[in-house]
């Protein structure tokens, strides 16, 4: 999980659980699952530029929400 915004993340409660190759776990409140998928997606979804003559490559992003891991749904 990119740290540099671990301080924003602490602020809406949330806390990174587990972070196994490509996935993170995050655990915050539910008053706050809006407001820390925001802030997962201004942190993760960064334009990478790898080659000037090619449009930035941005890595598509899935954010699950839900009580547990079987019971998830995806947001948009």
């Amino acid at each position: 999980f990119p740290t540099r915004r671990s301080s924003d993340l602490d602020e809406y409660k949330g806390m990174p659980i587990l972070q196994v190759h490509d996935e993170v776990v995050i655990e915050c409140p539910d008053d706050y699952v809006d407001t820390c998928v925001s802030l997962l997606r201004q942190v993760a979804q960064i334009p990478l530029h790898l080659n000037k003559s090619l449009p930035p490559l941005i890595i598509p992003l899935e954010i699950k929400v839900g009580d547990n891991w079987k019971n998830t749904t995806i947001v948009q």
